[in-house]
């Protein structure tokens, strides 16, 4: 009887451990999974650069934006300490139906709705991110 007790509660440990991974805010997640708007929801976004902003409400310029970060994953830092935070960076607010959020990409990282993530399977680029905010409309 000790012994199916003992094993029984070696199950349940190791299930509590696995599903606690697995259900991590700190593992591996897509771009949508980081965001607290959905992309379906997002109806402008907002992009600064050196103090200047420029915006967009075109659906095609949101949507390009949205699959160029859904290319990568993210994974959150523990602590949400990061290596470095640059004094000058690009940031994006994605405005919806009574929702915001915003994003400071910079290096192999991006702040996403007050969590820090350290990009992984690629890199958010200055050249994408300059091409992007040129291509927006003014504001």
């Amino acid at each position: 009887m000790e012994r199916i007790i003992i094993i029984l509660s070696i199950i349940i440990v190791v299930s509590v451990a696995v599903l606690g991974i697995t259900r991590s805010d700190y593992r591996e997640k897509s771009f949508n999974a980081t965001l607290a708007i959905k992309q379906s929801d997002v109806v402008k976004i907002s992009m600064e650069i050196n103090g200047k902003t420029k915006t967009t409400t075109d659906q095609v310029k949101i949507n390009e934006l949205f699959t160029y970060f859904n290319r990568l994953s993210y994974k959150r830092l523990r602590g949400d300490q990061t290596s470095h935070m640059p004094s000058k960076a690009a940031i994006i607010y994605l405005d919806g139906n009574k929702q915001h959020d915003f994003i400071v990409p910079y290096n192999n990282e991006a702040m996403i709705s007050y969590k820090v993530y350290q990009v992984k399977h690629g890199q958010i680029t200055n050249d994408f991110l300059i091409k992007y905010y040129h291509g927006l409309d003014n504001s």
